[in-house]
């Protein structure tokens, strides 16, 4: 049986900043193409692209951002407090 190809990991500092470089990624995207319309007139395609674009990255960052803060509070790590409830 031939070796499963191994799994590339992210740099644990890469993996913790990512869902808010997304979340800032996905502001700066709705932004200027909020800016581009306002400055434009009207709506251009790249503009509507750009803002579609904005919304499905900081919706991405935001939700990963959710469950692992949700995933990190109901699985405590073995050397610390258990969680206190709300």
């Amino acid at each position: 049986m031939p070796d499963a190809p191994t799994k590339r990991w992210w740099p644990r500092a890469l993996y913790e900043v990512r869902p808010a470089v997304c979340l800032a990624v996905g502001a700066v995207l709705g932004a200027g193409a909020i800016g581009e319309a306002i400055y434009e007139g009207a709506w251009p395609t790249l503009g509507a692209a750009l803002l579609a674009l904005g919304c499905v990255v900081a919706l991405y960052g935001g939700i990963t951002q959710q469950l692992r803060g949700e995933y990190r509070r109901s699985h405590p790590k073995p050397d610390t407090e258990p969680p206190r409830p709300p």
